[in-house]
């Protein structure tokens, strides 16, 4: 890993994402079967049998389905990975904290001072000059 100093990340976004994501919930899943991952995130079990979904694309049980579910569902934390990961643009919805303080990132995310500051590398080193 590139962080030498635990204040500031030295790294590439992509490397910063990796690193990040060895601390969301299943991480495990977020590397090997992100489109699950995501699901988890949005969906119910429920709500993927619904929509036919369960067959085609998710290789989970219900029970580990769910457990993926109630990890995932408003996890701060994981919403900020997942939106600087999914290439959507969702990575806009943090502009508001371009410039925030490395507190601020443990703060809002419970994170430690390493992970806030590859959040804050992403937001400001990433994000704010491509605006």
């Amino acid at each position: 890993m590139k962080i030498r100093d635990p204040h500031r990340f030295n790294g590439t976004e992509q490397e910063a994402l990796d690193f990040l994501g060895e601390y969301v919930p299943y991480p495990e899943l977020y590397k090997n079967d992100y489109g699950t991952w995501e699901t988890a995130m949005f969906n119910s079990y429920d709500d993927i049998v619904e929509d036919d979904v369960v067959d085609e694309d998710i290789s989970l049980t219900k029970q580990e389905y769910e457990a993926v579910h109630n990890a995932l569902e408003n996890n701060d934390y994981a919403y900020f990975v997942r939106n600087f990961t999914a290439g959507d643009d969702e990575e806009s919805r943090h502009e508001n904290e371009i410039d925030q303080s490395l507190e601020y990132f443990q703060d809002t995310y419970d994170v430690g001072i390493e992970q806030a500051a590859a959040m804050k590398f992403l937001v400001d080193d990433v994000l704010k000059p491509n605006l």
